[in-house]
């Protein structure tokens, strides 16, 4: 019996033995064929896109634009076609490469080639030439990762959605890519998926092109007066992402966001006053005597008429930008309805975005700084300390031109899977706070349309549509070459379709905001328009 048990146990180990050796047997024979197959063939990376940023519409922000880039099975024929067509440094590395006899790939730009040893493909161009939003959207290192912007905001999202193509020859005992085989062409990965902002490509496309006409140094912002979503942001000047390191030690600062930075705010501050006034229950046509000067406890403060305005009401006064009448029409109203209407609107608050995106918080006069009544007389017509981004300013406009309320601003509407799909997160957004009465904005409102229509902003005025706004020159207590540096704003309100959008233009060492932010005004509204009817 023990026999024939060791019999059937030594069958056994034999058959599992046979089996063990059969399966050790493919496993090394697929290995080897797997070795064999990489050793005769070579693959290459082509082009890689990251993931997306759309506008509101889900219109692309970025790689609108291709670079075609060459794949090249290095042979004479396929060199000397490169080495004619191109020039410089892209030359000299065409003929270092060919010396490897491997494929390799060049990027050709918009440049175009035929020849059977080298096949294009498109490389989406991350900015293209328009480049728009770049303040905004940011960045990359030469790693392909995000380090300014929204570009580092969402590296991890953008990172993850990418696509490469990569391309599979066969290759010879030596590496060298065989002429006339089949070529295998591999996608992996999908970038459509990606950041959706409120910015509207066509109104930003329009401020930019306003900006850079009429604007050296500063920014403009447009925004939903009803809802805070921002459809423009541009800083000038700009810069190119793509050789980030030429703008380092440029003086105009180009790297720097200007819609996102606090500068003296001047005499735009002064609609805020006349609100918190009219809240009070002081009248408009309340008068006060403009000399060209003021004595404020000893500290002069002059009107930019030294001649002076004479009598004006509330009206006038914002039409001329009256520096006396504002200064006596605070020290009526007193700090604490002006700062309290200014905490409420959001001056000296950051703007949060999305977590590690904000703007600057600017500075709020504070009533611990209102020493004396000359202090009050400073921060009555917006000089002093205080200091406000035109992304704040634009929610002063918005605040007085959508009836009352402060708008919470927005930019990242969410982020989506893919162009056109649903979006799988969104920002929330918090509802608009009141702030003043609908009566008290409406009659600011109406001395906003006054300034263009027969006022310091008559250089804004619109062909078409109605819109209101205030002048500014804002002293800096800078000085260059013995002047004390300006800044020129405008800020107002326009009705373009069915939306009302605040537009604030400051350009930055510009005394007068009617003679240089109100034509940029101008031009940006008239072009919305011409765009709508379109």
């Amino acid at each position: 019996m023990w026999k024939r048990v060791v019999g059937i146990l030594s069958v056994m180990v034999l058959i599992f033995s046979l089996i063990f050796f059969r399966v050790f047997s493919l496993s090394v024979q697929d290995t080897l064929a797997m070795a064999a197959d990489n050793q005769s063939s070579y693959r290459m990376d082509v082009t890689t896109a990251r993931g997306m940023f759309y506008d509101i519409n889900m219109e692309p922000l970025v790689n609108t634009a291709v670079d075609h880039i060459a794949a090249v099975i290095p042979t004479p024929e396929s060199i000397t076609a490169l080495t004619s067509l191109l020039r410089g440094v892209k030359r000299d590395y065409v003929v270092e490469k060919s010396e490897d006899y491997k494929p390799f790939t060049v990027n050709l730009g918009s440049l175009d080639i035929n020849n059977e040893n080298i096949t294009l493909f498109d490389q989406p161009n991350r900015y293209g030439s328009e480049h728009l939003c770049q303040h905004v959207i940011g960045y990359l290192d030469a790693e392909g990762h995000g380090v300014d912007g929204l570009e580092r905001v969402f590296d991890d999202i953008l990172s993850e959605s990418t696509k490469r193509v990569s391309v599979r020859y066969q290759v010879n005992a030596l590496g060298q890519a065989l002429t006339g085989g089949q070529l295998e062409v591999i996608e992996e990965g999908n970038n459509q998926k990606g950041v959706v902002l409120t910015i509207d490509k066509d109104i930003q496309r329009i401020a930019e092109t306003a900006a850079r006409k009429g604007i050296e140094k500063g920014a403009v912002v447009v925004m939903d007066t009803a809802t805070g979503e921002i459809k423009a942001l541009v800083s000038v000047p700009d810069y190119d992402p793509e050789d980030v390191g030429a703008s380092l030690d440029n003086e105009k600062g180009p790297l720097i966001n200007r819609t996102m930075t606090p500068y003296n705010v001047g005499s735009t501050f002064k609609l805020l006053v006349c609100a918190a006034a009219l809240e009070q229950g002081i009248s408009p046509d309340t008068t006060y005597e403009c000399q060209g000067a003021i004595d404020i406890q000893g500290q002069i403060f002059h009107c930019h008429d030294l001649s002076g305005h004479g009598y004006s009401d509330m009206n006038r006064a914002v039409e001329v930008s009256c520096n006396p009448y504002f200064i006596q029409l605070a020290l009526q109203v007193g700090y604490d309805d002006i700062g309290k209407m200014a905490d409420a609107i959001g001056f000296g608050k950051e703007d949060i975005f999305y977590t590690d995106y904000a703007s600057a918080a600017g500075h709020m006069t504070t009533k611990e700084e209102i020493l004396n009544d000359a202090t009050l007389a400073n921060l009555g017509f917006g000089q002093g300390t205080l200091m406000a981004t035109p992304i704040q300013i634009a929610k002063l406009i918005s605040t007085i031109a959508n009836g009352g309320y402060a708008v919470t601003p927005s930019l990242i509407k969410g982020i989506t899977d893919d162009q056109g799909g649903e979006l799988v997160e969104t920002i929330d957004i918090l509802e608009p706070t009141p702030v003043m009465s609908k009566k008290t904005a409406g009659v600011v409102q109406n001395f906003m349309i006054n300034v263009i229509d027969n006022g310091s902003g008559k250089k804004a005025k619109p062909k078409h549509c109605v819109a209101g706004g205030k002048t500014a020159s804002a002293q800096t207590g800078m000085f260059k070459d013995g002047e004390e540096l300006i800044h020129a704003w405008f800020s107002g309100f326009c009705d373009v379709g069915e939306h009302r959008y605040a537009i604030v233009v400051l350009c930055e060492e510009k005394e007068s905001g009617g003679d240089y932010a109100a034509p940029v005004f101008k031009e940006i509204v008239d072009s919305m328009e011409i765009n709508q009817k379109g």
